[in-house]
C-alpha cells in the first residue's frame, strides 16, 4: 500500500484566509499513519493464505489481466494515483507468477479501495469477514459489479470470506439517499481503513458539523492545499434523525442474536445518540483524537474508543446498560475467540481493575476449554443482556410505532431460545455454547436423576432420558459420559443413537430394566405381536413417546397394555417420520415388529379405514372417522361389552 501526498502549491493568494499549513498536512500524515498500522495489523492477524488474499485485494481492481482473479474483459480498473509497491508486486506474484504488475494501467477508473469494520482491531481474528468498499463513480457500478463478485467467489473458495461494496461518495452527500446515511459515513469515518487511492477530504478539515466541514473544505480549496478531483468528498456526517436511529437498533437488536456482545455494545451507541443529541458522534470523538496527536494505537482502537465513548456518556439520563454491562460486553467481544491481549499492556491492566483475572481471561479466550457449568453461567449473562435490549428496543417501539411488528418479532425469536434453567427441553440460542465436549456423570438420587459435572448438578429430571434430551437439543457432545451401571451405558447409547436422527414421533421401548425379569424367557401366545418372538421373549413392558417440534422435545412415559396402545395409536396418528428404537439389545426384534406393524396399521387403515390387532390378551379395533382421527376399541369375547380407550 503506498500513502500519497496531496500536493501543495506553494503560490497562495493573498486573499486567501491563513492557514497552518503544514499542520493541516501533519494531520494527514497522522491519519495515514494510523490505517496503515491497522491495515498492517490486519494482516498480522490473518494466517497464509488468508493474508496473501487480503495483501494482493487492491492490485486485482488496479490490473485487469486475464491471469488474475475476476477478470472480465473491459472491466472497469486502474486505481487513482495508486504506485504499486514491492510488497504488492510480491503479494501479487504468489498468484500470478509472471504478470508484470509494474505497469501503469492505461485507466483510472477505481477512485480508492478501503476496508470497513473491524478489520486490525482489538476484535479482529482470523475468522473475521473481511468488508470490502471499491469506491468509483455510480456509472461505471453495472460494469465493475460481476467482477466484484468474482473476485468474492474466488476468495471465499480460498478461504476467505469478503463482502465487496461498490460505493460512490456523492451517494452520502444526497439528502434523498437513505442507504447511505449518516450512521453508515459515522461509522466508516471512525473504523474504515484507507488502503490506495484518494484520501477522505474528511482527514483534513478543521471540524466535522456541516457548517465547519463545508467552511473548513471551502478554505483547502481556495488555498488549493487540495484539488477537487484528488478527494474523496464523503461529506459531513450529519445528525441522524429519530427514524433512522429506531431503525438502527432494531438492526443491532436483530445482530444480537448471532454476535450478542459487538451488537449490543452499537446498540448501546444508539441509545447514546439518542440521550445525549447535543454530544459529537463517535466519528467526531475519533477525529478529535487524532488532531490532537493522540498516537495510542490502544487508544484509537474502534472497539475501544466505542466503549470509552459510551463509558463518558452523562449520567444525568437512565441507561438501559450500566457501567459494568459496558465493561462485560468489551471485554468479551476483544478476547473471545482467542484474541490476545499483552498482560503487561496498560489495557491488561485495566481490565484486570474491573475483576477479570487472567485464569478468566483466559478461559474466555478459549471457550471450547470451558467447563459446561462455567459455559451456562456466561449463558445466563449473555441472555439478560440480550433482554435489557429488548427493553431498550420497546422504547424505540414507543418512539417509532412502525418498527412494533419486526420487535414482536425478534421478541418471539429471543423467547424462543431456552434459559439454562429452564425445565423446558428447548434449546439454548447456539451462539451462546461453544462447541465444548464436557465430561458428565448421570446419577440416580432417590427419585430424582441428575446430570453431573465433577460435583456439580447441571440438571435434573424425573428421568434420563430428558438429560440426555438436553444435551441433544443443544448440540453438546460428551467426550465422556458416565451412568450409573453398565446397563445405563448401552441404553444411554441406543437413546443418543435414535434422538440424533430426523424424526417427529420417537417410539423408545423398555427405557428401564424389568425389576420382575429373573431371566426367565416365557414365550407368549402367538397371536401377540408385540410379545411373541418365537425363540425369546419380546415384551412391550413400557415405552417413551417423544415428540419433536422445530427444536423443542416433548416427553411422554406409558405404561402397560393401556399405554403401549396409546403411543402406537399416537405413531398411526401421525404423518411425519416416526422413528422406533429399543433400549437394549434384546430389543431390536421388538423394534422391528413395531415397525412392521404401522406399516401394516396404515395400509390397513388407508384401504379398509379400520386395522385389528392384538396386545396380550385382549384385541383392539383401530378406525379412522370421517375426520381423519383415530379411536381405539376394545374388540369383546363372548360375555364382554365393547370398551373405547
Amino acid at each position: 500500500m503506498v500513502v500519497r501526498q496531496l500536493h501543495v502549491t506553494p503560490k497562495i493568494s493573498r486573499k486567501a484566509p491563513e492557514l497552518d499549513v503544514v499542520a493541516v498536512r501533519a494531520i494527514g500524515q497522522r491519519f495515514a499513519i494510523h490505517h496503515r498500522q491497522r491495515y498492517i495489523d490486519a494482516l498480522g492477524k490473518l494466517d497464509g493464505r488468508k493474508r496473501e488474499i487480503l495483501a494482493a485485494l487492491p492490485l486485482f481492481f488496479h490490473c485487469n489481466h486475464p491471469s488474475l482473479p475476476g477478470h472480465l474483459r473491459d472491466a472497469p480498473s486502474g486505481i487513482w494515483g495508486h504506485i504499486p509497491s514491492g510488497a504488492d508486486l510480491a503479494a501479487i506474484h504468489r498468484f500470478a507468477r509472471s504478470f508484470d504488475a509494474s505497469l501503469k494501467p492505461a485507466r483510472q477508473d477505481i477512485d480508492a479501495i478501503c476496508l470497513m469494520g473491524s478489520g486490525g482491531s482489538l476484535g479482529h481474528t482470523a475468522d473475521s469477514d473481511i468488508d470490502l468498499w471499491v469506491c468509483c463513480d455510480e456509472t461505471l457500478h453495472d460494469a465493475l459489479l460481476p467482477k466484484l463478485r468474482a473476485i468474492e467467489l474466488w476468495a471465499y473458495q480460498q478461504g476467505l470470506a469478503v463482502q465487496g461494496f461498490l460505493v460512490d461518495p456523492a451517494h452520502f452527500r444526497d439528502p434523498a439517499n437513505s442507504t447511505h446515511g449518516p450512521l453508515l459515513l459515522d461509522e466508516f469515518y471512525r473504523s474504515g481503513i484507507h488502503l490506495t487511492g484518494k484520501i477522505p477530504l474528511w482527514w483534513y478539515v478543521s471540524g466535522t458539523t456541516a457548517t465547519e466541514y463545508e467552511t473548513s473544505a471551502k478554505e483547502l480549496m481556495d488555498i488549493r492545499f487540495v484539488r477537487q478531483e484528488s478527494v474523496l468528498d464523503f461529506g459531513p456526517v450529519g445528525q441522524p434523525d429519530l427514524e433512522t436511529l429506531c431503525a438502527a437498533g432494531m438492526t443491532e437488536l436483530s445482530r444480537a442474536l448471532q454476535t450478542p456482545h459487538k451488537s449490543l455494545l452499537k446498540l448501546a451507541l444508539v441509545e447514546s445518540y439518542l440521550n445525549h443529541a447535543e454530544r459529537p458522534l463517535l466519528s467526531s470523538h475519533y477525529h478529535h483524537l487524532m488532531r490532537t496527536g493522540v498516537s495510542d494505537i490502544t487508544r484509537l482502537d474502534t472497539y475501544y474508543i466505542l466503549f470509552d465513548y459510551l463509558s463518558a456518556s452523562p449520567t444525568n439520563r437512565l441507561s438501559t446498560f450500566s457501567a459494568q454491562d459496558l465493561r462485560e460486553m468489551f471485554v468479551r467481544k476483544i478476547v473471545s475467540r482467542g484474541r490476545e491481549i499483552p498482560r503487561s499492556s496498560q489495557l491488561a491492566s485495566e481490565i484486570r481493575t474491573w475483576g477479570f483475572g487472567d485464569e478468566r481471561i483466559q478461559a474466555l479466550r478459549h471457550p471450547q476449554r470451558m467447563s459446561l457449568s462455567s459455559t451456562l453461567e456466561e449463558a445466563k449473562l449473555s441472555l439478560a443482556l440480550q433482554h435489557k435490549g429488548i427493553q431498550f428496543g420497546r422504547r424505540l417501539s414507543m418512539l417509532s410505532p412502525r418498527i412494533r411488528p419486526e420487535l414482536i418479532t425478534l421478541e418471539n425469536i429471543f423467547e424462543s431460545y431456552a434459559r439454562p434453567e429452564d425445565p423446558a427441553l428447548r434449546p439454548i440460542n447456539p451462539a451462546l455454547l461453544p462447541a465444548i465436549r464436557p465430561h458428565l456423570e448421570i446419577r440416580r438420587v432417590r427419585r430424582q436423576w441428575r446430570l453431573m459435572e465433577a460435583d456439580n448438578t447441571l440438571r435434573t429430571a424425573s428421568t434420563w432420558a430428558e438429560l440426555l434430551l438436553w444435551l441433544t437439543c443443544n448440540g453438546i457432545e460428551c467426550q465422556r459420559l458416565q451412568s450409573p451401571t453398565a446397563w445405563f451405558d448401552q441404553a444411554a447409547d441406543f437413546w443418543l443413537e435414535a434422538t440424533t436422527r430426523p424424526f417427529d414421533l420417537l417410539l423408545f421401548f423398555n427405557p428401564l430394566p424389568d425389576p420382575n425379569d429373573d431371566g426367565d424367557r416365557v414365550i407368549t401366545a402367538f397371536d401377540d405381536p408385540l410379545s411373541y418372538s418365537g425363540l425369546s421373549i419380546c415384551k412391550a413392558r413400557m415405552v417413551w413417546c417423544v415428540e419433536r417440534s422445530s427444536d423443542q422435545f416433548t416427553l411422554n412415559e406409558h405404561l402397560g397394555e393401556a399405554g403401549v396402545l396409546k403411543a402406537l395409536l399416537a405413531a398411526l396418528q401421525n404423518n411425519g417420520a416416526i422413528e422406533v428404537a429399543g433400549a437394549t439389545y434384546e430389543d431390536k426384534l421388538l423394534v422391528r415388529r413395531v415397525i412392521s406393524l404401522l406399516h401394516q396399521g396404515r395400509s390397513r387403515l388407508e384401504i379398509d379405514g379400520v386395522f385389528e390387532l392384538a396386545i396380550g390378551r385382549s384385541r383392539y379395533a383401530i378406525k379412522r372417522d370421517n375426520s381423519g382421527q383415530l379411536s381405539c376399541h376394545l374388540i369383546p369375547h363372548a360375555g364382554h361389552t365393547t370398551d373405547s380407550l
